[in-house]
């Protein structure tokens, strides 16, 4: 069968409980984006289900959808408010 019915992994610390909101894959496929209700972003590592990080920059609304920078360690984030909020990693690996 090609898909297991039997959920392997989740991924439950963002909020969606009514708005659709984005989930991204890094390129590397070792951590997940995720957009959330309360106007933050998610980053998990996709192995354990962690939150690695809460990104919190400044939307004024529903975090609507997450992607990855192909090439670079970012992230970027829209929001209903219109905004778009580019999150890095600095020198220590962290956000």
């Amino acid at each position: 069968r090609p898909w297991a019915s039997d959920c392997v992994r989740s991924f439950t610390n963002h909020m969606n409980k009514r708005e659709r909101i984005g989930v991204a894959i890094s390129p590397c496929l070792r951590y997940i984006a995720t957009g959330s209700e309360d106007r933050a972003a998610y980053l998990y590592d996709i192995t354990t289900g962690n939150v690695i990080s809460r990104l919190a920059g400044g939307h004024r609304d529903v975090v609507s959808d997450v992607a990855f920078n192909p090439v670079h360690p970012q992230v970027v984030s829209c929001s209903f408010d219109g905004g778009l909020r580019f999150f890095a990693t600095d020198s220590t690996g962290s956000t």
